[in-house]
């Protein structure tokens, strides 16, 4: 096999077995809440971009690149699943073990390599205030309490157990917090009341005639059962490793578009949870109850955090328009994310495009009942600005820096 050849073979090899024990572990994380997976996503995106630039920057062996690649991504999933059972912390150490079993470098690169991985995630404090600490322990702390108390009216979002509600005072990467953002609800209707009665009727009736069809879409793009399923954002992970696994891409544009999902994905949340926390819009259950039907329930239970813009939307736009840069607009492809689970309908189904995909995603969440059509409507559109942005950056200039020290 020719050398280049056989390079991109090992780290599409590495990145793939990386990022699928990832989503493994994730799917048993209770603590997986969207920013919190978006975050470990940026940090696994630029841990490896910086691993590969070691091949230039510091005249790194092929060999040694593909060690320290696999070693960034070991500490990297020891620190987000360090409270898990022993089992799955196991599979970290037995998955870096074997990898490393398939590279050969001598005994005195171990130590440089070492002191690379150390001095990557030195530099990712940089980006991310909490990178020493453990992202289970950030979680935790952040998902207990009450929601700000933004508004008095009788529309806003309650709840005592609101989570991530300071999520959107963190720094992004790339986006700005006050270009990038959400206009109020309802804004353009004169009426905000009357504008809310009507959508909220809307899922009201909808609920009372979902077909099997609209079951499997519903279930399909849930996952947002902690302990269950892999969260929204890492669903467009699950998507991205189906692609790389089947298409001939070289290790840079691997990295690469990994790299700039994981920030966009990242950046999205901050985006997105700053919005929801402003706006505090109560859930389409809460107002349906209130207002139209007070036994009625949704079909999945509401997440603890506000309606508006609707999450789900924004990951599937920021996700769909990273791929349509990389893969094409019109690319086709069949998801097989959940074709596994048993616990619910995972059929998998075929796509025309990746926009295709993320506006289904985007309005499974009103067939569950729990986003009205602007939610969804607002968090596509905030996605794709995202997303454009994202994929206009020239991420090097950001990351690289002059002071590699080894």
């Amino acid at each position: 096999m020719h050398e280049d050849k056989r390079r991109d073979y090992e780290v599409k090899s590495i990145v793939l077995q990386w990022y699928r024990l990832f989503l493994h572990l994730e799917s048993k994380d209770t603590t997986a809440f969207p920013p919190i997976s978006a975050q470990r996503l940026a940090d696994m995106g630029m841990s490896g971009y910086l691993s590969l630039d070691y091949q230039k920057t510091m005249s790194f062996t092929q060999d040694e690149t593909l060690e320290l690649l696999n070693k960034v991504y070991s500490d990297a999933l020891s620190n987000y699943y360090s409270h898990l059972d022993v089992t799955s912390k196991e599979s970290i150490k037995i998955l870096e073990h074997d990898i490393s079993a398939t590279i050969s470098i001598p005994a005195h690169s171990e130590d440089l390599v070492t002191k690379a991985s150390e001095n990557i995630k030195n530099n990712l404090p940089y980006f991310f205030e909490s990178r020493s600490e453990n992202f289970c322990e950030v979680a935790e702390s952040q998902s207990s309490g009450t929601q700000k108390d933004i508004s008095k009216s009788k529309f806003e979002y309650k709840s005592n157990h609101a989570i991530l509600p300071e999520w959107g005072q963190k720094k992004t990467i790339v986006v700005s917090k006050n270009k990038v953002t959400c206009e109020k609800p309802y804004a353009k209707n004169d009426e905000f009341d009357k504008a809310l009665y009507a959508e909220a009727l809307e899922i009201y009736s909808m609920s009372h005639n979902l077909t099997k069809d609209d079951i499997w879409v519903a279930e399909f793009w849930g996952d947002d059962v902690r302990g269950l399923t892999f969260s929204p954002p890492a669903r467009w992970i699950s998507i991205l490793n189906q692609i790389v696994q089947k298409e001939e891409i070289t290790a840079e544009e691997i990295i690469e578009v990994y790299l700039k999902m994981g920030i966009g994905l990242h950046d999205s949340a901050i985006v997105c949870w700053k919005n929801k926390y402003d706006h505090n819009l109560l859930r389409p259950s809460d107002f349906i109850q209130n207002n139209i039907d007070g036994s009625w329930h949704p079909f999945h239970d509401n997440p603890d955090f506000p309606a508006y813009p609707s999450g789900h939307s924004v990951f599937g736009a920021v996700g769909s328009r990273i791929l349509e840069a990389s893969f094409g607009t019109d690319y086709k492809m069949t998801d097989m994310s959940h074709s596994h689970r048993i616990e619910f309908v995972g059929k998998e189904r075929s796509y025309n495009s990746f926009r295709e995909m993320a506006h289904e995603n985007a309005y499974s969440r009103m067939i569950m009942g729990v986003h009205y059509k602007q939610d969804c409507d607002e968090g596509l559109r905030l996605g794709y600005e995202v997303g454009d942005i994202i994929n206009q950056t020239d991420f090097k200039s950001i990351l690289v820096k002059d002071n590699y020290h080894l």
